[in-house]
């Protein structure tokens, strides 16, 4: 009898413990996606507005871009480092281009630890004006769902630069199967354009056309959150927050994957 009971009770446990591995029929994810303005220019350079700001939205997920590291003008900081520190959240750096005795381009934050990144550099057209990359990080949450994250930021030259850069994201073996994808950053571009308009068209938006940028008086959309696929992601909340830190509004948002 006893031996029975036993193996009742491993099963079980066996039972639960297989059901806890299992991905989740739906998951629920708070992301934000931010222009930090050369790491803080409207702060002094300081971290902690931003830590403030971050830990208050407690996200799963951050994007930034123009973040500096090691960079003369903002004094030489470990800037994403020194955020992951006071913000509790893992850092993943991706270098664009060398400036200022440093680097600068663009990060990711995650509440969880991130299993493997990848720095793939855009296209570098003629007439664009600086080297752009998108930070492409895997990230399996506790509950064993997995993902792609994407911090980006486009080239401001010209629509043509763009939409080049743009091609080059897309074509980077991301848009393959069902596994969810969401990418985030400043695209430099309004919503109407062709990087938008036909280069984005096979994801998903996130979110409303409500201006983004210069934060103090917004009067145009050039930050994005994007998912993929676009049946599986639903948006479930979404705000444009213009914050006195920068010069470009936060984008805080709450999306749902269904299986």
């Amino acid at each position: 009898m006893k031996n029975t009971i036993s193996l009742f009770l491993l099963l079980c446990f066996l039972f639960q413990g297989g059901m806890k591995a299992q991905t989740p029929e739906r998951k629920l994810l708070k992301i934000i996606s931010f222009n930090i303005r050369m790491s803080g220019e409207k702060t002094g350079y300081q971290p902690q507005p931003f830590a403030d700001f971050i830990s208050e939205q407690q996200p799963d997920l951050v994007a930034l871009q123009e973040v500096d590291y090691k960079v003369s003008r903002s004094g030489n900081k470990d800037f994403l480092t020194e955020l992951a520190a006071l913000t509790g959240m893992f850092p993943v750096f991706a270098k664009a281009i060398d400036t200022g005795g440093g680097e600068y381009g663009v990060g990711i934050l995650s509440k969880y630890p991130v299993g493997s990144s990848e720095i793939e550099a855009l296209p570098f057209p003629s007439g664009a004006k600086e080297k752009r990359v998108a930070l492409i990080c895997h990230i399996t949450f506790p509950d064993n769902f997995d993902m792609k994250f994407i911090s980006t930021h486009l080239d401001h030259s010209s629509e043509a630069v763009r939409s080049e850069m743009v091609q080059g994201l897309n074509s980077k073996n991301i848009l393959s199967g069902n596994n969810p994808v969401i990418v985030c950053g400043d695209f430099n571009a309004k919503p109407f354009e062709s990087t938008i308009a036909v280069g984005m068209k096979r994801w998903k938006p996130v979110g409303d056309n409500t201006n983004t940028y210069p934060s103090d008086n917004p009067s145009s959309k050039i930050d994005y959150i994007f998912a993929y696929p676009v049946a599986k992601w639903e948006t479930v909340r979404y705000e444009v927050l213009p914050l006195p830190i920068s010069d470009h509004c936060a984008l805080v948002s709450e999306v749902q994957f269904s299986k």
